[in-house]
C-alpha cells in the first residue's frame, strides 16, 4: 500500500536527514556508525566520505519538497516519498525484520499441491480449519484473513464448512480473529454470513481496501472509513495491529488515532504511509502448502 510523504514536507525533510547521519555520523548503532572509531587521520576520510551521502541526501529532500509544494510539480508529487525510500536503501545498511509477524500465503506453490491444486478456493476451509487451530495453539494473538470466501461449499455438501465454521467461532470468542471484506460500491463484498455470525459479528470483520495515487500505485494504508451508519470503522490493519497490542484503536473526533498509549497518525489524514524497505528486511513469509501438510491429522 502506499502513502506520499506527509504533506508537511519540513518533518520529511528532517527525516531523510535523520537516517543519513544515524547512518554516516555513529548515531544509533547501524551503518557505517556502528564501525569502530577510527584512527585520527582516518576520521577525517571518513567525513569526507560521509558528505557526499549526507550532501545527495539534502538535494533528494529539496527535490521532495518540491514536488509537493511547487504547483507545476505537485502532481509528481507521489514520486517524492519514491526517491526517500531509494536513498534510504541506498545509504542506511537495513536490520533484519524484528517484527513479530507471520504472513502465510496462499502462493503458486499451494495452488499446485494437492489438495489445492484444481480445487477452488472456497473448497480449503477444512484445511484452513485446521491452520487457524494450529496458529493458535501455537500462539498466534492474532490472525488476520484478509482472503475473503464470499461463497460456501455448504450449499453442495450440506456441514462441508462446518471445522472452518468452528475454528472461526472459537478464535472469534477470544478476539483472536479478523476477517476482511472490500468495499468498492454500495455492496461490499464480504464473507459468507455463516461464516460473519461464526466469527462474533461485524466488528471482527473489517475492510482491507488499500489507497491508490493518481499513478495506481499503492503507498499508503487506511487507518479507518466512515461507514453508511455513520460511525467510523477502522481499517483491517488497524484492527489486526491494535489487537497484536493488546488494546483498541482509538479514533478521535479529529482523525486523530491511537493504539493505547501509541499514537499512530494525529489527524487530518485517513491513511498511514506504508514502510517500505528496498534493503531486505521483511517478515516471515510461509506457504499455506507447508502449514497445511503439518497440520494434517
Amino acid at each position: 500500500a502506499r502513502r506520499p510523504l506527509s504533506r508537511a514536507l519540513g518533518p520529511g525533510v528532517a527525516a531523510a536527514v535523520a537516517v543519513v547521519r544515524r547512518a554516516c555520523n555513529g548515531g544509533a548503532g547501524d551503518g557505517c556508525g556502528a564501525r569502530p572509531a577510527p584512527a585520527p587521520a582516518a576520521v577525517l576520510s571518513g567525513m569526507r566520505r560521509a558528505r557526499t551521502p549526507l550532501f545527495v541526501a539534502v538535494l533528494v529532500a529539496a527535490a521532495a519538497t518540491a514536488l509537493t509544494t511547487v504547483p507545476p510539480l505537485t502532481r509528481l508529487g507521489p514520486l517524492s516519498i519514491d526517491a526517500l525510500f531509494w536513498l534510504r536503501a541506498r545509504i542506511a545498511a537495513s536490520a533484519p525484520s524484528s517484527a513479530p509477524v507471520a504472513i502465510v500465503a496462499f502462493d503458486e506453490e499451494t495452488y499446485r499441491r494437492p489438495p489445492f491444486a484444481g480445487s477452488p478456493s472456497a473448497l480449503w476451509t477444512p484445511e484452513l480449519a485446521r491452520v487457524v487451530d494450529a496458529l493458535r495453539a501455537g500462539g498466534a494473538t492474532v490472525v488476520g484473513l484478509d482472503i475473503i470466501f464470499p461463497t460456501s461449499g455448504q450449499r453442495a455438501a450440506p456441514g462441508f464448512d462446518r471445522p472452518w465454521l468452528e475454528a472461526l467461532s472459537a478464535a472469534g470468542k477470544e478476539g483472536r480473529v479478523v476477517l476482511g471484506k472490500v468495499q468498492h460500491g454500495t455492496s461490499p463484498i464480504v464473507p459468507h454470513a455463516a461464516q460473519v455470525i461464526a466469527v462474533g459479528g461485524e466488528h471482527n470483520v473489517r475492510a482491507v481496501n488499500l489507497a491508490s495515487d493518481a499513478d495506481d500505485v499503492v503507498r499508503r494504508v487506511p487507518l479507518y472509513f466512515a461507514t453508511r451508519a455513520g460511525p467510523i470503522e477502522p481499517s483491517f490493519a488497524l484492527e489486526v495491529a491494535a489487537r497484536a497490542l493488546g488494546s483498541k484503536p482509538d479514533i478521535g473526533g479529529a482523525g486523530a488515532v491511537r493504539i493505547g498509549a501509541k499514537t499512530v497518525a494525529r489527524g487530518g489524514d485517513s491513511t498511514l504511509l506504508v514502510n517500505f524497505d528496498a534493503g531486505g528486511a521483511r517478515p516471515r513469509v510461509h506457504s499455506f502448502a507447508d502449514l497445511a501438510a503439518c497440520a494434517a491429522p
